[in-house]
């Protein structure tokens, strides 16, 4: 049906965004490619990530994708309708591992790995908070989480544009 070229180095990994619209592929040259999946046409390459690109997710929403890659052990959280990097999470002194999932609501990513380099150290899962995919109900209640004081009424309705007859 569809041919995706374009990788020259050859894909690693390869996944399906949840509502169809995108297929992502990493590479042994540390690169993705997001691909239209009606066409097969790239949509974005996404660069930066440092060594061969072990795995990758989108989230249930298809608005996110986590990469991981080998060389740093990051796992990066990239926006997928403009090819954006919007976060990075480093593992605890190495490698993260080679599996990246998003939970289904789409707000916790987990990472299995090892405390210190790869193949020696503690194995150890990591579960991250995406604070970019939470979504407005997240970040409202990030925004709550993280006030250092009570906010007063007017002060919620200007800042978290809430009011109390909702």
């Amino acid at each position: 049906i569809l041919t995706l070229e374009g990788q020259p180095q050859g894909v690693t990994t390869v996944a399906w965004s949840q509502d169809g619209r995108f297929i992502a592929t990493g590479s042994y040259d540390g690169t993705v490619h997001l691909w239209d999946a009606e066409d097969g046409r790239t949509l974005h390459v996404l660069t930066g990530l440092l060594g061969v690109v072990q795995t990758l997710d989108f989230s249930p929403d298809s608005r996110w994708l986590a990469t991981l890659s080998d060389e740093d052990g990051a796992m990066r959280v990239w926006e997928t309708v403009t090819g954006r990097l919007g976060d990075i999470h480093q593992g605890t002194l190495g490698s993260m591992g080679y599996a990246v999932d998003f939970s289904p609501d789409g707000e916790l990513i987990a990472v299995p790995g090892y405390t210190g380099p790869f193949g020696s150290g503690i194995p150890e899962t990591l579960i991250y908070r995406c604070e970019l995919c939470t979504g407005l109900r997240g970040l409202l209640a990030l925004a709550r989480e993280r006030v250092t004081r009570e906010l007063k009424p007017e002060e919620e309705e200007r800042f978290l544009h809430t009011r109390e007859d909702r």
